[in-house]
């Protein structure tokens, strides 16, 4: 574990060089800029919200040159932290906002961040479907205009392969309009990072391995069990480990401590960290499987 903490970040900055020949929510990104071993405070949260997944990012003392690259749209950015032994990405998006000041002798840049911010924006659908549809077809058509790829275990569900539609028009947001339709049939969709992820609610999780949380693998303190969100459901766990990219939202894992034990699908993850401060952290919520 000593190795945890000799603390890694690494802020990749990217941008598009021809934003004016293609739809906003269709870019190809050209790296532009690699920023390491400068402070960088970050504060990420992710979650199944239809709304994109937020993150602030403060970087100490850009370059003039890098801080330049802030002043142009559309940019993308990247960042990744761990430790000396291995680093992981806690998240990609869009650059909302950004901006760089003086704070005594120092330049703080502060950047605002949306994953998928620019394709909710931009992409948009008008489409016709005949009496009979399928559902399934309507939703990758919807994929399409957002120009995302729809997970395997959307396109097999047997809940968008049976059955018809009657006909009607769609109009408006691509995503908004795909969260729409795969929401009535008991799904959250969401971007994680660049992609998008479907997972069906309640018990059910991505098929992944389930990661173990426990003093062994970096708990910090002890985890609690608190009222539901809801009327009527389950109880949300909260816990807290020390900074760990490996967790997804919608991913199993085993809590292992002396007051709470069992198996847990992640609603919400926040990742906060300080280079040269205390934060540090991986922060979840998650409720009974």
């Amino acid at each position: 574990m000593s190795n945890r903490f000799d603390r890694r970040v690494r802020v990749a900055i990217a941008f598009d060089p021809e934003p004016s020949t293609k739809q906003a929510f269709t870019r190809t990104y050209r790296q532009r800029a690699t920023i390491e071993n400068l402070r960088v405070q970050f504060n990420v949260v992710k979650s199944a919200s239809d709304d994109p997944n937020p993150a602030s990012v403060i970087i100490t003392n850009l370059s003039a040159e890098h801080r330049s690259l802030f002043e142009r749209k559309p940019l993308h950015l990247t960042l990744e932290a761990g430790y000396v032994s291995g680093m992981s990405t806690l998240y990609k998006g869009d650059v909302m906002r950004a901006q760089s000041v003086r704070n005594g002798p120092d330049w703080e840049t502060t950047v605002q961040l949306g994953s998928g911010a620019y394709l909710a924006k931009h992409a948009r659908s008008n489409i016709s479907l005949p009496s009979g549809a399928k559902l399934k077809d309507t939703i990758v058509l919807l994929a399409k205009d957002a120009g995302l790829k729809i997970p395997t275990n959307i396109t097999e569900a047997k809940e968008f392969v049976e059955g018809a539609q009657t006909g009607q028009t769609l109009q408006g947001p691509s995503l908004k309009l795909f969260q729409g339709l795969v929401g009535v049939k008991g799904y959250d969709a969401s971007m994680q990072d660049d992609n998008l992820i479907v997972v069906k609610r309640g018990r059910n999780t991505l098929d992944v391995v389930a990661l173990v949380i426990s003093q062994a693998t970096g708990m910090v303190g002890s985890p609690e069990l608190g009222a539901p969100e809801d009327d009527g459901g389950p109880p949300v766990l909260s816990v807290k480990t020390l900074l760990d990219g490996a967790y997804q939202v919608g991913a199993p894992i085993v809590v292992k401590s002396r007051g709470v034990n069992g198996n847990f699908k992640v609603q919400r993850i926040e990742y906060s960290g300080d280079t040269h401060g205390q934060a540090w952290y991986t922060m979840i919520e998650a409720t009974p499987i």
